[in-house]
């Protein structure tokens, strides 16, 4: 069942009273519904609702909206919101909703974006070179990684944190890395740790108990 229907008329009278009153109506709701929401609304409350919403929040909400509604949520901020959005986007999407904006406007972002999160603005140039439904394109520079001596009992409660907070969209592994980042590779033994199957992986498929350390 849509929500539009049922708490639409609600949220366009909670637009039209001002921003806290935006920010209480959805105070509850996932990103997902407020997309969903946001989609039937008009042009003007659109932008009125993104603008009312807490910069994470925001940029949550435009990650699920479609090419079309991201555009122009876009082009009615000011650089200095959109930028601050960009900044709490995902890499992938990040780089979806400046390839969908004008070449104008996508590089007048990606310069702002360069001078206020640099690290951000270079994922972007990296992901931009791949075509958008190749593996390249579709990949993403996030993951989620632990130290060696992470036991799996350790690894799967991080693993349900790395889900609360948001760390990586999809969390198929978590990557076993030393203290300078770089991914452990060690001879016959695991590399990666699979939250779904509760185990140390690598080439082998050996099963580990919960109080096992990396092999």
């Amino acid at each position: 069942m849509r929500l539009a229907p049922l708490i639409g008329p609600d949220l366009q009278d909670a637009i039209a009273i001002g921003p806290e009153a935006v920010r209480e109506a959805v105070s509850e709701f996932h990103a997902e519904d407020i997309a969903e929401l946001l989609e039937d609304l008009s042009a003007r409350e659109a932008i009125s609702l993104v603008r009312a919403l807490p910069n994470e929040t925001a940029a949550d909400v435009v990650e699920r909206l479609s090419a079309h509604r991201q555009v122009l949520v876009f082009n009615a901020i000011d650089t200095g919101r959109a930028v601050e959005l960009l900044s709490e986007m995902d890499p992938d999407d990040r780089v979806d909703l400046l390839q969908e904006l004008d070449d104008d406007d996508a590089k007048a972002l990606l310069a702002a974006l360069e001078r206020r999160e640099p690290e951000a603005a270079e994922e972007v140039r990296e992901l931009v070179q791949y075509e958008p439904e190749t593996a390249g394109g579709l990949m993403t520079t996030e993951f989620a990684s632990l130290p060696p001596e992470t036991r799996v009992w350790e690894a799967m409660e991080a693993a349900r944190r790395f889900g609360r907070e948001g760390v990586a969209e999809t969390l198929y592994y978590i990557y076993v890395c030393r203290p300078s980042g770089e991914l452990r590779r060690p001879a016959g033994g695991q590399s990666v740790f699979s939250p779904s199957a509760a185990r140390w992986e690598s080439g082998s498929s050996s099963n580990a108990s919960r109080d096992s350390p990396i092999p």
